[in-house]
Formats: C-alpha cells, sequence, structure tokens
C-alpha cells in the first residue's frame, strides 16, 4: 500500500512541513504586531490608542493561540499518523 488513506507518505510529510511553516508564520505575525503595538505606544498616548491597543492585542493572541494549537496538532495527532504510516511502510523500529 502505497498511501495512508487518500494521500501518500511524501504528500502527508510535506502536509506536516505545511502545517509547521503555517505555524510559524502566525507566530512571527503575532510578534510583529507586538513589536508594532510596543512602538506606537511610544508615541500615542490616549484613549483611542487603549482601544486600539485592545482590539490588536485580542487579534494578536488569536494569531499566537492558533499557531500554538497548528504546531500542538502536527507534533501530535499528525506525528502519530506519520509514525503509523513509517511502520506501514517497515520504516519502524527495528528496520
Amino acid at each position: 500500500m502505497l498511501d495512508f488513506g487518500n494521500i501518500s507518505l511524501p504528500d502527508l510529510l510535506r502536509f506536516q512541513e505545511d502545517i509547521y511553516d503555517l505555524s510559524d508564520a502566525l507566530r512571527r505575525a503575532h510578534e510583529k504586531i507586538e513589536e508594532g503595538l510596543l512602538v506606537a505606544s511610544h508615541s500615542w498616548q490616549d484613549t483611542k490608542y487603549d482601544e486600539f491597543y485592545t482590539s490588536f492585542k485580542n487579534y494578536s493572541e488569536e494569531l499566537e493561540n492558533i499557531s500554538k494549537s497548528y504546531r500542538k496538532w502536527a507534533d501530535g495527532h499528525l506525528q502519530d499518523t506519520v509514525k503509523v504510516v513509517l511502520r506501514h511502510h517497515g520504516f519502524g523500529p527495528g528496520n
């Protein structure tokens, strides 16, 4: 059997890398937003900034949470699936 379900092993591994890449991109976006909020806070200090900060801080935290969830899924469930497929193809421990 050259595939597991409807995806081949190389495609599954590529998919896992894509999930890691997406997680990293979301993490970088979070960091960039946090940097921008910090820079803006030095020159913009009024109640409108507080509204702006609260709004974008929530978006930034959501990006970070999604990033962590994607990475956790790729490290957990998806990695477990990769291990099953590798064992199926004879690439498990002792082979």
